[in-house]
């Protein structure tokens, strides 16, 4: 079977975003052990799928990692699909699934998105088929 390679620009619905800030929760070393730290992180890219981010790089996150977010007041998950580096070794990029997201969570980080403004979740996805 022949498998088709998609240029990673050509994603669905994919969209950049003006500064949007959210909340991750994530382990971070701390005196004798582990603590789980709210951390404020980048939006970089937003999709109806997923979202990409600049965040402090956190050493126990691996591809295939499940991350709680916080944005406003909505909450949901995502699920780390890449990570990769930055020139400086304390921030990395990472590629994110949203875990089904609720419509309303979609819905606020689409709304931040200049194209989407004013568009539903259901008409971005429909122009996206």
């Amino acid at each position: 079977m022949h498998r088709v390679e998609r240029a990673p620009e050509n994603r669905i619905a994919r969209r950049s975003t003006a500064t949007i800030k959210l909340n991750w929760t994530v382990e971070r070393k701390a005196r004798f052990r582990m603590k789980e730290i709210s951390e404020s992180v980048q939006v970089v890219s937003v999709s109806v799928a997923g979202i990409g981010l600049i965040a402090p790089t956190a050493p126990g996150l691996a591809a295939g990692s499940i991350v709680p977010i916080f944005y406003d007041r909505f909450a949901g998950l995502i699920l780390i699909r890449r990570i990769t580096p930055t020139d400086d070794p304390a921030i990395s990029y990472y590629g994110a699934e949203l875990v089904n997201p609720g419509r309303d969570l979609s819905e606020a980080l689409l709304g931040h998105v200049p194209e989407a403004h004013g568009v539903s979740l259901e008409d971005v996805w429909n122009r996206s088929s």
